[in-house]
């Protein structure tokens, strides 16, 4: 049995409404909508797509039908990761994915754990406070909040930041399965990049965070109530 599909652009053979949708995508989907209503399907080369773009269509959607549409394909950028099999973000919901989900909930997102940790952000909040006096009182300008004191943590920020924009991309590969493996945009290479060098900068800080706890635990033993996510984590991992 067919379903019966909103209407929509026509599009072309093999590509569809592709090269209708332009660099700024959302302002391509918004004159499309004022054609064609707040509820449209879009054929995006070989995957068909219903767009939403009204406030009742999204409450539809996420509000009342979020379980039965909570399905995301992994785009082919998102799939370059060393471990694409382990994000929360596109793996469907299956034991391990629910399982590591409600770690996450417990350990990361809980009211317990938020309150648990609030020291850690006001020791954040001191340490930033401070630098910045310190700053001032020595130049008496504008104090540049990141500078070389904050460098590891800006690298940081500025690989997410490529990964959330490179994996952004209207990504051809995602529409016309066929041409993944030669990336002609080269967006699968510089994620997967991007990602080898997140990984470097977590092995660094899990290596310190080991060499920590071994020190710690030859001492005394670490109390659980003032472990961050990241003994938590190591913690589970040591078990299994």
């Amino acid at each position: 049995m067919h379903c019966k599909l909103p209407p929509g652009p026509a599009g072309l053979p093999i590509l569809g409404s592709l090269l209708q949708l332009g660099p700024r995508v959302h302002e391509s989907l918004f004159h499309m909508a004022n054609r064609h209503g707040p509820l449209m399907t879009l054929r995006l080369g070989t995957v068909t797509t219903v767009v939403a773009s009204s406030p009742e269509a999204a409450r539809e959607i996420l509000g009342k039908n979020d379980a039965a549409l909570s399905y995301r394909s992994v785009p082919d950028a998102i799939a370059a990761q060393p471990n694409p099999e382990f994000t929360l973000g596109w793996v469907p919901g299956d034991i391990e994915w629910r399982s590591r989900h409600r770690f996450c909930t417990n350990h990361l997102f809980s009211a317990n754990r938020l309150d648990a940790l609030r020291h850690i952000r006001q020791q954040k909040v001191r340490q930033l406070i401070g630098h910045i006096d310190r700053k001032y009182r020595n130049t008496g300008k504008p104090v540049d909040l990141v500078d070389t004191d904050f460098e590891r943590f800006q690298e940081f920020n500025d690989v997410v930041s490529r990964i959330m924009v490179d994996s952004g991309k209207l990504n051809v590969s995602d529409y016309l399965p066929w041409l993944q493996p030669l990336d002609l945009q080269g967006i699968r290479r510089l994620v997967r990049c991007s990602y080898e060098r997140l990984h470097e900068i977590f092995d660094v800080i899990i290596d310190k965070r080991l060499r920590d706890r071994a020190a710690e635990k030859s001492s005394s033993s670490i109390a659980q109530d003032n472990e961050d996510f990241l003994d938590a984590l190591l913690r589970q991992c040591l078990r299994t």
